[in-house]
C-alpha cells in the first residue's frame, strides 16, 4: 500500500518506522516482519545508512525474541559497517547489543568484555556521557546475573552519578530501581527503600509511568518479603491505580495476584473478593521481556 503514496524509498521508510513502533510496543513478531521487508528494499536500493540502522533494529528484535544467533548475525553486520565509517558512538551501541546476546546465552564473561569495549569507545567520544551511563547500567545487569554483587553495585552506583550529572531522569530512575532490587536481594531493606522511593519521586514528578509501575510493584514485593502485609497491600493498590490507566497486561496480572494473596494471608478480604482481584476483566496481551530496554538509532 505504501507504493501508492510515494517511491520505493518511502515504502521502506514507512515499514521501518512501523517496525520501530511495534518494537517500542513490544510486538516483536510484527516488528520483525516490517523491519525484514524494509531491509529487503534497502538492500535493493543499496541505501547504506538506512540499511545499517535496519540491521541494528533487527538485531534488537531477534534478541527480544530470544533468537540469539540471528540477533548476533545482524549486530555483527551492523558493527562492520560502523567500524568502516569510524562511528565510535554507534559502534559502542552495537557492542552493547552483542554483549546482551551473550548475556542471554549465559556467556557472561564475553558479554562483559563487549560492554567494556563499548564503554571505552564512548568514554573517548566527546559528549557521549549518556552512553557511558547506559554502558554502566548494562554492566550492572550482567554482573548481577552472574551473582557478582560487588561489581553490580559499583556499576549501578557509577551509572547513578553520571545520570545525575547529565540530568537524565529516565535513566536515573532505572538505575535507582536496579540498586533497590539488588539491596532487596541482599536483605538490606532500608537501603532498598531509600533507592526505590527516590526513583518513585522522580517518576511521579516527571510522569515516567513505565518505571513508576515497576517501583510500586517492587515496593509491594519488598514489604511482602519483609512480612509487612499492610504496607505490601498499600503499594500493590497504588500500583493497580496506575496500571488501570495503561495497557500492561502481565504487570497488572502479577500485581492483582500478589494483592489477592497478601490480602488472603492477612484476612483482609474473603475468597470471592480475592478471586475478583485475581481474575478481573480480560485485558489484551501486548507481550513482554525480562531483558532491559535498549535504545536504537
Amino acid at each position: 500500500m505504501f507504493r501508492k503514496i510515494g517511491s520505493v524509498s518511502s515504502e521502506a521508510t514507512a515499514l521501518q518506522l512501523l517496525g520501530k513502533t511495534y518494537l517500542a510496543e513490544k510486538k516483536y513478531s510484527t516488528a520483525k516482519d516490517h523491519l525484514s521487508q524494509a531491509l529487503t528494499i534497502r538492500r535493493q536500493e543499496n541505501s547504506l545508512a538506512s540499511h545499517i540502522s535496519n540491521l541494528t533494529l533487527l538485531g534488537e528484535v531477534h534478541l527480544y525474541l530470544k533468537e540469539s544467533e540471528i540477533s548476533l548475525e545482524f549486530y555483527k553486520q551492523a558493527l562492520n559497517f560502523y567500524e568502516i565509517k569510524r562511528d565510535r558512538v554507534r559502534q559502542g551501541q552495537v557492542l552493547v547489543g552483542i554483549g546482551r546476546v551473550f548475556a542471554q546465552q549465559g556467556r557472561y564473561h564475553e558479554a562483559i568484555n563487549y560492554v567494556k569495549r563499548a564503554k571505552e569507545l564512548h568514554e573517548a567520544c566527546k559528549g557521549a556521557e549518556h552512553e557511558v551511563g547506559n554502558d554502566l547500567d548494562e554492566l550492572g545487569k550482567i554482573y548481577h546475573a552472574q551473582h557478582d554483587i560487588k561489581f553490580a553495585e559499583e556499576s549501578w552506583r557509577d551509572a547513578v552519578e553520571i545520570h545525575r550529572m547529565q540530568s537524565d531522569t529516565a535513566a536515573l530512575t532505572q538505575s535507582l530501581l536496579s540498586l533497590g532490587g539488588l539491596y532487596v536481594n541482599e536483605g538490606e531493606l532500608d537501603a532498598a527503600k531509600t533507592h526505590y522511593l527516590e526513583s518513585l519521586m522522580l517518576c511521579e514528578k516527571h510522569h515516567i509511568t513505565h518505571t513508576q509501575i515497576k517501583v510500586l510493584r517492587c515496593l509491594g514485593d519488598m514489604y511482602r518479603r519483609g512480612k509487612d502485609n499492610d504496607l505490601a497491600i498499600k503499594w500493590y493498590k497504588k500500583a493497580l491505580e496506575v496500571l488501570d490507566r495503561v495497557d500492561n497486561f502481565e504487570e497488572k496480572e502479577y500485581v492483582k495476584d500478589a494483592l489477592a494473596e497478601v490480602q488472603e494471608e492477612s484476612g483482609t478480604t474473603n475468597t470471592t473478593v480475592a478471586k475478583v482481584l485475581k481474575d478481573g476483566p480480560e485485558v489484551r496481551t501486548v507481550g513482554s521481556s525480562e531483558l532491559p530496554d535498549i535504545v536504537s538509532s
